[in-house]
């Protein structure tokens, strides 16, 4: 059963590698420390501890990695994700972004989403930007071409922006210019005096918008009604019963784990030596397979044949895509334990609990918790893969003579 487990997945795994359509043209790069400065006409798939991107790409940049730095060319779109991300080169295409501190700069020719613990905008957008952090910036260099929606626990606009400004957060400064409206839903609003709103400026806040003198709004200024009093208390009863969901992730995550390693004892080891010998690689390809499997599938329902092979790589993907984040906490659990107990190796049970322990309350950080479980996922689902296929590539075992 074991075998037809793993042909299974090495038939589903090819199948979404070698299907012929063009999104699997790609130059992929991964390690420790990783700095590509060559000129390509491809898309660039790249992961690593440290990742520095200075060439020019004629395609789309995708990159994972603990710090993530792009001050190159891409005349494509570049999707990023780490716990640093710096942006400050020139892209022709759409800007995705998520990190613990995310500082954009240089010329983005569409649209900027950005999430992150600290987001900072410096840069020219061509048209909106969507931007979501603890902290979030508009700086004065930051030009967005059309609408801004910025939420945070802190959200400060200096820059400029083409039209419509929608913005949330506990404080709110706003002392740019703002060639649209403005609405604001915010516990505190400060408009400088160096503010300029060609349109209306509407606030729901917990006091009057405290406006300086000096201060242009050419459409006048409207306090509208707070959030409905019944929003509150519904807002109140999901924070209380929050945790209960924190607790059912977490047992549900122990018990599979513990199943799983109890049923399966030799897996752990293999898989979490991808991890230990090729971290990056296996964060690259985890991101590989979690943007490709699903595609795959999609191309594999244009026939009839096709639709039984697309609802198996799609339960593969899933079932994989969930088992990574018990190898991640595994392989966090361990390390732990190991800087703990002076380097003694620990129980699989023991770095399992641990580690999904971890990982679960770093999942409820604002902010930052979907980054972490993205990271976790894409890092042990790539090392699920690399191991299976690893494991096809090794010599048969000899018959006894």
């Amino acid at each position: 059963m074991r075998h037809g487990l793993r042909n299974a997945a090495m038939v589903a795994l090819l199948v979404f590698l070698f299907v012929p359509w063009p999104a699997y043209a790609f130059v992929p790069r991964a390690g420790e420390n990783v700095a590509f400065s060559q000129a390509i006409q491809d898309d660039l798939y790249i992961a690593g501890g440290t990742v520095t991107v200075t060439g020019t790409v004629d395609g789309d940049v995708n990159i994972a990695g603990g710090t993530v730095t792009v001050t190159g060319t891409v005349d494509g779109d570049v999707t990023a994700a780490g716990g640093t991300v710096t942006v400050i080169g020139r892209v022709s295409g759409a800007l995705l972004v998520a990190g613990g501190t995310v500082e954009i700069g240089g010329s983005v020719g569409r649209s900027i989403r950005a999430a992150g613990g600290t987001v900072r905008l410096g840069a020219t957008a061509g048209t909106d930007a969507v931007l979501a952090g603890g902290n979030v910036t508009v700086a004065d260099t930051g030009r967005v071409g059309r609408d801004l929606v910025a939420g945070g626990g802190s959200v400060r606009i200096t820059g400029t922006v083409g039209r419509n400004a929608l913005v949330g957060g506990g404080n709110v400064v706003i002392g740019g210019s703002v060639q649209g409206d403005v609405d604001v839903q915010a516990d505190r609003v400060v408009v400088l005096s160096t503010a300029r709103i060609a349109g209306r400026l509407r606030y729901a806040a917990g006091g009057s918008a405290e406006i300086q003198s000096g201060a242009q709004i050419s459409g006048g200024v409207e306090r509208v009604a707070a959030v409905r009093p019944g929003m509150r208390e519904i807002s109140a009863r999901q924070s209380r019963f929050r945790w209960l969901w924190r607790l059912g992730e977490w047992l549900g995550l122990l018990a599979f784990g513990l199943v799983v390693f109890a049923l399966l004892p030799r897996i752990p080891g293999g898989v979490l030596n991808e991890i230990r010998a090729r971290f990056g690689a296996s964060l690259l390809t985890g991101f590989v397979v979690l943007a490709a499997a699903p595609a795959a599938a999609i191309v594999l329902l244009i026939s009839i044949a096709g639709i039984p092979l697309a609802a198996a790589l799609v339960l593969l993907w899933l079932l994989t895509c969930y088992s990574g984040q018990l190898v991640a906490a595994t392989w966090l659990g361990e390390r732990v334990l190991r800087a703990v107990r002076g380097g003694s190796a620990p129980s699989v049970s023991w770095t399992l609990v641990v580690g999904v322990t971890i990982l679960v309350i770093l999942y409820a950080v604002p902010f930052v918790g979907w980054l972490v479980r993205l990271l976790a996922v894409m890092t042990g689902l790539g090392a699920i893969w690399l191991a299976v296929w690893r494991s096809t590539r090794s010599p048969a075992p000899s018959a006894a003579a």
